[in-house]
């Protein structure tokens, strides 16, 4: 399997997993990406966004969580016949809580569904489940399904309660909203939970990547990063749940460049910059500021990456490889890799060893080796 970049906690198993279950045909390769946190893009892709009353759960493993009901409504349709009543073996990959969202009979929730072999499932992300309004949301009719979803998650802010969940949801907002939004995350922006506070702002910042925008950010993770037992702790994953979005533009040299992802990554530059900065040793979010210098990181940025050319994961070595060669007009994109969990081939020790040289003589020439 090709090299994923930096992961958020457990996903290299999770990753793994997937890519099997792509592999038996039962889902979309694709899907794996969408969980990487590409929700409005899987939100365009989808066949069927429903509304749904879950009525019963079956049995299955904790996080394979099957269960039958009934469509409520239709927020978006492939124009294929949709069965009011629908039973999906596995909710893949877990069921949501961390969006307030238990496990009990009666829920009403958003499902973002695929069509595999003319079969509704399940999308396979972590975000493919969503909280719902038990009542109906005023919405026009010709809306776009990517707006009947943002006004969907909205109304349901005040079911999951304060705190992480609608700090998770603020989030994902910002993926699907536009100016006129603005308004209302401003508002968020005021309240008393940090949750919240720092969800608006999140999903703010992704609308309206302006430096104005990103100067809450810059503040939110310099105090996150200055604090010991909150880089270390659950708090830290779902910080970076909240920010998933400055960890999806930092890879945007994966997607091409494309836009808007690359605007975002340029406006998130100060954050990575941050990362790298001022990363407790051996916190395992660093890559992710690497793997943003490594695509829009400047000439400004050579004495952080240089930092790096020795660190002990590979990939992560690599990736300073490339983004030093990209700043100093020196490509030096790395040969393919099945694997960075075996031994390198030769030809790639040869290529590590001779891209390091010609970087340590660029380096000197611009100041900074000696």
């Amino acid at each position: 399997m090709a090299r994923l970049p930096f992961q958020p906690r457990g996903f290299a198993a999770w990753a793994l997993g997937a890519a099997i279950f792509a592999a038996s045909g039962q889902i979309s390769v694709q899907a794996i990406i969408y969980g990487l946190g590409r929700f409005d893009q899987m939100v365009a892709d989808a066949d069927v966004i429903a509304k749904f009353r879950v009525e019963r759960f079956g049995e299955a493993p904790a996080e394979m969580i099957g269960f039958s009901g009934t469509v409520v409504s239709v927020l978006k349709t492939d124009g294929k016949p949709i069965a009011s009543e629908q039973t999906f073996e596995a909710a893949f990959p877990i069921w949501p809580k961390d969006l307030g969202l238990e496990p009990v009979a009666g829920k009403t929730v958003l499902l973002i569904l695929k069509r595999y072999d003319g079969v509704l499932q399940i999308d396979g992300s972590m975000w493919a489940i969503l909280p719902a309004a038990e009542g109906p949301v005023a919405c026009a009719a010709n809306a776009a399904p990517a707006r009947k979803v943002f006004l969907e998650l909205q109304a349901a802010l005040e079911t999951v309660g304060a705190g992480r969940a609608q700090g998770l949801i603020l989030s994902l907002l910002g993926r699907l909203g536009d100016g006129g939004d603005l308004d209302f995350l401003g508002r968020q922006a005021e309240s008393s939970d940090p949750w919240v506070r720092r969800g608006a702002h999140a999903a703010a910042a992704q609308i309206d990547p302006r430096p104005e925008r990103m100067e809450p950010l810059i503040d939110d993770f310099k105090t996150h990063l200055a604090d010991p037992a909150a880089t270390g702790s659950e708090a830290d994953h779902v910080f970076w749940q909240v920010y998933d979005n400055v960890q999806v533009a930092s890879r945007c040299g994966d997607w091409g460049m494309e836009e808007p992802l690359a605007s975002r990554a340029r406006a998130y530059l100060p954050v990575y910059r941050i990362l790298v900065d001022r990363a407790p040793p051996g916190y395992g979010r660093l890559p992710v500021g690497i793997e943003g210098l490594r695509n829009v990181g400047t000439v400004d940025d050579l004495p952080r990456l240089a930092r790096y050319l020795d660190h002990e994961t590979i990939w992560v070595r690599h990736d300073v490889f490339e983004g030093l060669g990209r700043i100093l007009g020196f490509p030096c994109k790395r040969p393919m890799i099945t694997s960075y969990g075996m031994p390198l081939p030769p030809e790639v020790e040869s290529w590590e060893r001779e891209t390091r040289e010609e970087l340590e003589r660029r380096l000197a020439e611009q100041g900074v080796r000696p």
